[in-house]
């Protein structure tokens, strides 16, 4: 088996979007209106070439050091989103009025919606932001980590998970804290989005472990 480059491994990923893309008639729209294109964060490991290749907002704690990447605009949305609902919380509305209807949310929603002109943009600016969407992503959206002979543990996970620990149970056990406390998500820990209703989190996760043998 041949090791794939990191642009290779992206370049096989995007050509089998595209070809969906293709077979169900909206390549041409999707090519011209990145808003329209559904997209993905992704974190692969290479053992051959003994490193791991993320795109987008995954994260990757390797022997408790933390690699992630945030998008500037999301900060930026996020620190909004908090300001305005941190307001309404001082004018009458109630935590629970805010999780059923998102006030924050929805100011910032158009923005969040229109965000994807920065996608993968080759015009780099401080709103461009990287993923996988079945297009081109210039080399620098690519992040590389090298995986060395003494790396003993891996973690990759999703944004869903605050803050990243060793083991499941511990960065469990930390989100929970966060929704018991912050369920708005706009003082602890700031995103663009909250605990919805009937949610038991602001957002999807996973988080896979893999321990190395020497």
């Amino acid at each position: 088996m041949v090791s794939a480059s990191k642009d290779n491994i992206v370049n096989i990923i995007n050509r089998h979007i595209c070809k969906c893309y293709k077979e169900n008639g909206v390549y041409d729209l999707l090519k011209y209106d990145p808003i329209k294109r559904p997209s993905a964060s992704i974190a692969v490991i290479d053992f051959f070439k003994k490193e791991i290749i993320m795109i987008g907002d995954c994260q990757c704690l390797i022997d408790g050091k933390l690699y992630r990447k945030e998008s500037y605009l999301d900060v930026l949305l996020s620190s909004i989103r908090s300001k305005i609902n941190t307001y309404y919380l001082a004018n009458g509305y109630s935590v629970n009025d805010i999780i059923n209807d998102d006030m924050g949310r929805q100011y910032i929603l158009p923005i969040l919606e229109k965000k994807k002109l920065f996608q993968n943009n080759l015009i780099k600016n401080n709103y461009t932001y990287y993923v996988v969407d079945g297009f081109p992503v210039p080399s620098e959206g690519v992040i590389t980590i090298k995986i060395t002979n003494i790396t003993k543990n891996i973690i990759l996970a999703t944004d869903g998970y605050p803050k990243l620990f060793n083991t499941l149970k511990e960065s469990e056990k930390y989100l929970q804290n966060i929704i018991q406390e912050d369920p708005l998500c706009i003082k602890k820990y700031k995103s663009t989005k909250g605990l919805c209703a009937d949610c038991c989190s602001f957002d999807d996760r996973s988080y896979i472990k893999i321990s190395l043998k020497k």
